[in-house]
């Protein structure tokens, strides 16, 4: 694979996680239980908006990344996007785990469904699919950054032989 490759399928990977994370926020904010509201319902929202914030960080840096590949010459630009998308990938990880996906949260959204009306019961189910897809949608990009890293190391030591 290539370092173009690589940078292409992290650009798409990040695209698709971007995507899932913009449902999950249209669920959590736009589609919220009116006739219920509470602090779970604030907090999944605000939780949504988080995580918007920062799939469109990782999605910017991916894209500086595969724009930087037109400037060889310059490769700390790429490393740079590189680095800034692997650090917004783990915030919005880490967001991901402790507004919406723990036990705890999982809890009192179960809770929030059984104790609730049908509205309330449809709006904790389209949370935790989405929740599911985001989830999903991480895998893919973490092995895409390591792909990244995979083949500026291959390069770094190809480099290291040839001046050997």
């Amino acid at each position: 694979m290539t370092t173009y490759d690589s940078t292409g399928r992290l650009w798409q990977a990040a695209h698709q996680l971007r995507d899932d994370v913009l449902a999950l926020r249209l669920a959590a904010v736009e589609d919220r239980p009116r006739r219920e509201p509470n602090k779970l319902v604030d907090d999944v929202g605000a939780a949504g908006d988080a995580l918007a914030g920062w799939a469109e960080e990782v999605t910017a840096a991916a894209a500086r990344a595969l724009a930087a590949l037109d400037r060889p010459r310059e490769p700390h630009l790429h490393h740079r996007a590189l680095a800034d998308c692997a650090a917004g990938l783990e915030r919005l990880g880490a967001q991901l785990h402790d507004d919406l996906a723990g036990p705890a949260r999982l809890d009192e959204l179960s809770g929030l469904a059984r104790r609730g009306g049908p509205e309330p019961r449809a709006w904790v189910g389209a949370i935790k699919q989405a929740v599911d897809r985001v989830q999903r949608s991480v895998p893919p990009v973490q092995g895409a950054l390591t792909g990244c890293w995979r083949e500026l190391a291959e390069r770094a030591g190809d480099a290291d032989v040839r001046r050997s």
